[in-house]
């Protein structure tokens, strides 16, 4: 087959790209609407469908440039190839129409680039039974600039792959989820996961999935060390066909060394009557993972969860810190902060670490635990307000130190208990060498209209700052906590004593 040279104009990010990937010959195609499947792919023949790469010999890297502008109907699927670059020329960013199946399939291929292209389905009712991009046990992958819209399955989908990053994506208007990652279970066989500066919104539900969640923002799952930041998720989930787990916006599952930061999740949904809908969460299986400089606020969900359920591998080692949830829990949970476990095993979900939060619930309670078999979750300089109730179910298996307790309808208001004195007596929380350190005191947040819609824009927003001439300003709470440098509005945290709250600016 004829086909183009390098010799015809690409971008130096291209050549770049190709000549620190892999030492193979380079092969590049155009396509364009008013192009010809006769021709032979150059800038001056560009071709107009997907199909003449079928007869083009794996061995060659590939680079398929699509006209800015145009919209290219079909689908690709590739394998067991090295060297990869799919992008545009000319002006602005070209469709890739699948149609009612997935849009780019990748297997056992290495070293990819995807960039510039919005991939369009045909709607997750409407006919589409795929993904908008899978990439399935490749390596090292840059997903840049890329919207990925009417699929059934996720926008993006990223399987037993390592060393990928994302970034720059709009998933919207899909089935399953924005943005997924998974694997073969038990294994954790996607490693060095990159999620960052993209929005999930919109992914209501898999018609076809009667068994399991569908609807989520991003989620990632069965992998090793991931980091998703700077990303938003909303009106994700309120479709799921069925009752049972839920979605939620932004979470892990199975999985070690997870970092989710700079995040916003609201408006989030599950399916009525159903399970979850919420923000944040550290689901069945995960260790050594953290949730941090993070805003949820509006989830039908809680706004945090922390989960384990019936077979997963042990949950352990994690953390939230700097975070706040804002009126979530508002249908299925009934509170900012949830924990729950159905699983049946002894000592597998223990050792969790949530300091310096907020979890201001004006719909509910500020903390819900059900089931009891959680051990060594630490709570301490959190600010937890609830419209009454602050705690729904028991405190046992946590550690509450240097927390300030506050219901909207009336001061402290715990089951049993008229006061924090009363309660810390009989529950041995907030207790530290026969004193009080905790505290019950409005801390006078004033909200800012409107809330953030993109989660670059969290740490601009003040109504979590410490209000001046507070209380807060004087409190002085727990040093023990792991130490980190900023805190949630990116200022230094100083020596000395932290004081409750997202706030440590003196």
């Amino acid at each position: 087959m004829s086909h183009a040279s390098l010799k015809l104009p690409i971008t130096g990010l291209v050549l770049l790209f190709f000549m620190t990937a892999c030492q193979r010959p380079v092969t590049v195609f155009y396509f364009s609407a008013n192009g010809s499947d006769q021709g032979v792919g150059s800038l001056a023949a560009p071709w107009k469908s997907l199909d003449p790469i079928r007869g083009v010999p794996a061995a060659d890297s590939l680079v398929l440039l699509f006209h800015g502008g145009d919209t290219i109907h079909g689908n690709l699927g590739l394998s067991n190839r090295s060297g990869i670059f799919i992008g545009t020329y000319g002006t602005g960013r070209a469709v890739l129409d699948a149609g009612d199946s997935a849009g780019i399939t990748m297997t056992q291929c290495r070293h990819i680039s995807v960039s510039d292209l919005v991939l369009s389905g045909s709607g997750r009712k409407s006919g589409n039974s795929g993904p908008g991009i899978l990439l399935q046990d490749c390596e090292r992958a840059r997903i840049h600039s890329v919207d990925a819209t009417g699929f059934q399955k996720a926008g993006i989908s990223i399987q037993s792959s390592a060393h990928v990053s994302i970034s720059g994506v709009s998933a919207f208007n899909n089935g399953a989820a924005g943005i997924e990652v998974g694997g073969r279970f038990p294994s954790h066989d996607s490693k060095d996961i990159y999620i960052g500066y993209s929005r999930a919104e919109n992914n209501p539900g898999d018609p076809t999935n009667l068994d399991n969640h569908s609807g989520n923002g991003i989620v990632v799952g069965l992998t090793s060390g991931a980091l998703i930041e700077y990303c938003t998720a909303t009106h994700n989930g309120w479709d799921m066909p069925r009752i049972g787990n839920g979605p939620v916006g932004i979470w892990a599952w199975e999985s070690d060394h997870i970092t989710i930061q700079h995040c916003l999740t609201y408006e989030n949904m599950t399916h009525p009557g159903a399970m979850d809908g919420g923000g944040f969460d550290l689901d069945g299986g995960v260790t050594s993972s953290v949730i941090q400089y993070c805003l949820s606020y509006g989830n039908m969900g809680s706004g945090y969860g922390l989960f384990q359920f019936a077979g997963a591998s042990p949950w352990f080692g994690n953390t939230i810190r700097y975070c706040i949830s804002e009126d979530d829990g508002w249908g299925s949970s009934g509170a900012a902060l949830y924990v729950w476990s159905n699983s049946t095993a002894q000592d597998d979900f223990h050792d969790a670490a949530v300091y310096n939060c907020v979890f201001y619930n004006r719909r509910g309670k500020a903390l819900r635990a059900d089931n009891g078999r959680h051990a060594a979750f630490r709570f301490y300089n959190n600010i937890m307000v609830s419209k009454d109730t602050l705690i729904q179910g028991s405190a046992d298996g946590f550690e509450f130190r240097f927390n300030d307790w506050y219901s909207l309808s009336g001061g402290f208001r715990m089951p049993g208990s008229a006061d924090l004195k009363s309660w810390a007596s009989v529950s041995a929380q907030e207790v530290e060498a026969g004193r009080v350190i905790g505290w019950s005191a409005d801390p006078g947040y004033v909200l800012k209209m409107p809330r953030p819609t993109d989660a670059r824009m969290i740490g601009l927003d003040s109504s979590y700052r410490t209000p001046p001439g507070s209380w807060l300003k004087t409190a002085t709470g727990n040093r023990t906590a792991p130490p980190v440098s900023f805190d949630f509005f990116g200022q230094r945290i100083a020596d000395g004593p932290l004081r409750p709250g997202v706030d440590q600016q003196h």
